[in-house]
């Protein structure tokens, strides 16, 4: 569920605001780390299994 609030339209006219001024090079910057965080993401994801499993180990974690 998705409700738009007048404080995050708000919200998204300064980000917008923001990000049409700067420059060209900081939003390539700026893809670029959002590349290799997502990346770095996808990657430890893999390594703890599916969404399902890290609930499944969570919850026995607290019980112990």
């Amino acid at each position: 569920m998705n409700t738009v609030t007048k404080e995050s339209v708000i919200a998204q006219e300064v980000q917008d605001k923001i990000f049409r001024r700067m420059p060209v090079e900081k939003k390539l910057e700026m893809l670029g780390d959002f590349y290799y965080l997502a990346k770095d993401l996808n990657r430890i994801g893999d390594k703890n299994g599916s969404a399902d499993t890290s609930k499944k180990n969570h919850k026995n974690i607290r019980r112990s």
